[in-house]
């Protein structure tokens, strides 16, 4: 099925898949809310059918790079463990803004919209590298926080990946968090 979405002053068709495949797929979805930076508020899926895809990691499996192409911008999206440690599946809370991090890092961005600083979180639900250390599989989602705003970014990205369904954190968003310190 073909849907119309809009980014700003531009527009472009979109494929969307079926959101209960099956075999390996390689689709990114997301989910900007009104007010995010880098999203601009729209909803956008891509796939190799509407954008090029490249794919790198770091040699020690700590970082994953994901960039797509499609005829209006550049997208670019970033995962990286705490120093010293491989990504795995798993959860990665307390997120910051990748080039900048010594813990959890993520960072997505989109042609020139990026965040100097970010929140966010990610989940990782598969990820293979193969013995030549190029990333075989990898499915993620994600919520960013440009400038640690209220609006997010909620993505779902999933590379040769058959592992979670193709919307963010199974439609469980946004998730709100209260931490309060006990008093001294």
């Amino acid at each position: 099925e073909t849907s119309v979405h809009v980014n700003g002053p531009k527009t472009c068709s979109v494929l969307f898949l079926p959101l209960n495949a099956a075999s390996p797929r390689t689709v990114a979805y997301l989910d900007s809310q009104s007010g995010d930076y880098v999203g601009g508020g729209a909803k956008n899926a891509f796939n190799p059918a509407n954008s090029r895809w490249t794919v790198s990691s770091g040699s020690n499996g700590n970082r994953v790079t994901i960039t797509l192409e499609d005829a209006l911008e550049l997208w670019r999206f970033e995962f990286t463990a705490p120093q010293g440690q491989p990504l795995a599946i798993g959860s990665y809370s307390d997120a910051r803004r990748y080039s900048f991090a010594q813990s959890n890092g993520l960072s997505v961005s989109a042609g020139a919209r990026s965040c100097s600083k970010l929140t966010g979180r990610f989940d990782i639900l598969d990820i293979v590298f193969g013995g030549d250390g190029k990333l075989q599989r990898f499915a993620a989602d994600f919520e960013q926080h440009c400038e640690d705003a209220v609006p997010a970014l909620f993505g779902a990205i999933r590379y040769n990946s058959e592992a979670g369904g193709l919307v963010p954190f199974e439609g469980s968003y946004p998730l709100y968090r209260l931490s309060v310190a006990a008093p001294a």
